[in-house]
């Protein structure tokens, strides 16, 4: 799926009460957060459209927010963003507005339990669950019969 549609639902999944560290941190990592440090702070504003995502997840996991799940995700990616973004941060100093990042999401490694989604929630297969994501903007293939 193509986040370009989509950032108002993940939005809305990593500010549900019910969202895990594991999805959190796996949001975090994909939301490419090493774009925080170039050209989108302007005029003391942090909160354009590409940036709401990764500082709610801040935000909400700075507050204790989010619970444990012991769930699996696709850490390489995670590691290879935030390890970019850890060394672009030590570059580029600690010192920006807004932006005090807790060293447990930075380092934060997933867990072991596999996510195991059911089909009839797969929006390949669902029509329904296919229809609420073209209706988010989101392009999951062509609508299933």
């Amino acid at each position: 799926m193509n986040w370009d549609c989509c950032e108002y639902a993940i939005y809305w999944m990593v500010t549900q009460p019910e969202c895990c560290k594991e999805l959190a941190a796996s949001v975090f990592g994909y939301s490419c957060p090493s774009n925080l440090y170039y050209g989108e702070y302007k005029d003391g504003d942090w909160e354009e459209r590409g940036n709401l995502i990764p500082l709610k997840i801040i935000e909400k996991w700075s507050d204790g927010k989010y619970h444990q799940e012991d769930l699996q995700f696709n850490f390489d990616y995670f590691k290879i963003e935030v390890d970019g973004f850890i060394r672009d941060r030590d570059k580029n100093g600690k010192s920006y507005p807004k932006l005090e990042i807790p060293e447990d999401l930075l380092n934060f490694k997933p867990g072991n339990k596999p996510i195991d989604l059911p089909k009839e929630l797969d929006p390949r297969i669902n029509p329904e669950i296919w229809d609420l994501f073209h209706s988010l903007g989101t392009n999951a293939g062509s609508r299933p019969a």
